[in-house]
């Protein structure tokens, strides 16, 4: 029996080599703004920083829900094969 897949691995992956390059940009960019603050208090705006961090964890989170549904259709296509 086939099991469909649950979503298209090539695009996923594709969209997940994205999201780590956005990931990684922006907690860069938090880093460098996290930095900042430490030394002039009055030179970061705190809006940007905190629409940085909310981006940061929308990222992480959409990168870990692909990996996991990749993992899981791997899984599945694994489980299919040995049925057969």
């Amino acid at each position: 029996m086939s099991v469909p897949p649950l979503i298209d691995a090539r695009k996923a992956a594709r969209e997940l080599a994205s999201l780590r390059l956005l990931s990684a940009h922006l907690n860069r960019e938090l880093f460098e703004q996290c930095c900042q603050l430490q030394t002039d208090v009055d030179s970061v705006d705190l809006e940007l920083l905190s629409y940085l961090s909310f981006r940061a964890r929308r990222a992480e989170q959409r990168k870990r829900l692909l990996e996991r549904v990749l993992d899981l259709q791997a899984e599945f296509a694994a489980g299919a094969g040995q049925n057969q």
